[in-house]
């Protein structure tokens, strides 16, 4: 009866061990970040709309949205292979695009991006 209970508790343990482990394998999944930068004043661009569109057969077919951060980053996590678009857009800078694409074999994996935002209208002297 002893070696019953203390097969049932090694089970119990591997299981626990196998729901943890996995866990922390979708929290380490596909995902993009980006970070938005002014291209003159070279600061972060904080409160910027940032949409993420999944692409197939290069149309849009589903799109998220988030907004930059105080420190100008924005992530789009638990992302499934394809090729996707990321777009910017905020009062007073010219709208910004970028794609990304990942791959049936790359596992665990991550695009970081850095934008620079040009404004909409320079002052000439």
């Amino acid at each position: 009866m002893k070696q019953v209970i203390k097969i049932f508790k090694l089970s119990s343990l591997a299981l626990l061990f196998s729901i943890f482990s996995k866990q922390e394998v979708i929290a380490q999944s596909k995902r993009i970040e980006a970070t938005l930068f002014d291209s003159i004043s070279k600061q972060p661009i904080t409160h910027a709309k940032v949409s993420l569109a999944y692409l197939v057969n290069k149309q849009p077919m589903k799109l998220t949205q988030a907004y930059s951060d105080e420190t100008g980053h924005v992530s789009f996590p638990f992302l499934k292979e394809g090729t996707y678009k990321v777009s910017t857009q905020l009062a007073g800078y010219r709208p910004k695009n970028g794609l990304g694409t990942f791959g049936p074999n790359q596992g665990d994996f991550y695009i970081k991006l850095k934008l620079y935002l040009q404004p909409d209208k320079q002052v000439v002297k």
